[in-house]
């Protein structure tokens, strides 16, 4: 009797547009619990406020009857009392639980709801929503090497890792000049000089001159190159090269 009164509130509620409820293991102990309570006393005592309250709040709806009480009746009882109407059809209560007890021909039904948030294992049939993973707005593709290529993979790895590192410098050295030669940071002559006291001899250093020259028209081809570089030495793996090489040397 209990699940089938539990289930008609449910219906109605359904039939209003009403957030769902879930049963609840405890709500139903303390209805059980004042059930048994009303049948010893022999007539109908609404539980203790304050045990609602520490369950997180919400209200009881009590019937007595006959044994040949049906649960379609105990329903159309609460509908028909404001009271009661305003508990089982309450917006806010997110789980409840059913009691009934019987004495002396008598039939006690108790039913409490709570507004706390339904959880496993007090509410059986509750599925918790599964949280929404947010895609990135961008996904670097990965780089397949050679499968079954073990001898050529590290190479590969770190002259990527290198072009990666050389895009850096590159792009450092560009954003270095342009807000350099715009006098934000540095005087125009002391930005142009800041990787070629290294003396990076041949293209290598046309390329950085290059750079410079063009970070002094903008700053966003020396951003790219930074940024790719920065993307393509974190993808190629160098810095675990690197570590590794130094562990072996017990330099790390």
């Amino acid at each position: 009797m209990g699940n089938n009164v539990y289930d008609l509130i449910k219906e109605e509620r359904k039939k209003r547009g009403l957030p769902g409820i879930y049963w609840s293991r405890k709500m139903a102990q303390i209805a059980r619990s004042q059930a048994n309570y009303c049948a010893k006393a022999g007539r109908m005592i609404h539980t203790n406020p304050q045990i609602l309250q520490a369950a997180g709040g919400g209200g009881e709806c009590l019937a007595q009857g006959w044994d040949t009480f049906p649960p379609r009746s105990v329903v159309d009882c609460w509908l028909l009392s404001e009271g009661h109407r305003e508990i089982i059809l309450d917006t806010e209560i997110r789980k409840a639980g059913v009691g009934i007890a019987k004495k002396n021909g008598k039939s006690f039904v108790a039913f409490t709801a709570s507004y706390s948030n339904p959880c496993y294992p007090d509410c059986p049939y509750y599925k918790p929503p599964s949280p929404k993973i947010k895609k990135p707005i961008f996904k670097m593709p990965k780089i397949r090497l050679l499968r079954g290529g073990y001898m050529l993979r590290r190479p590969i790895r770190l002259l990527l890792g290198l072009c990666g590192l050389w895009g850096i410098i590159l792009g450092a050295h560009g954003l270095y000049g342009y807000f350099g030669g715009t006098g934000v940071w540095f005087s125009e002559n002391s930005s142009r000089e800041l990787f070629m006291v290294f003396g990076i001899p041949g293209k290598l250093g046309d390329t950085v001159s290059w750079m410079s020259n063009i970070s002094l028209h903008s700053w966003f081809i020396p951003a790219v190159v930074f940024i790719g570089g920065w993307i393509v030495v974190s993808k190629s793996g160098l810095w675990d090269e690197i570590t590794e090489i130094l562990s072996k040397l017990k330099l790390w």
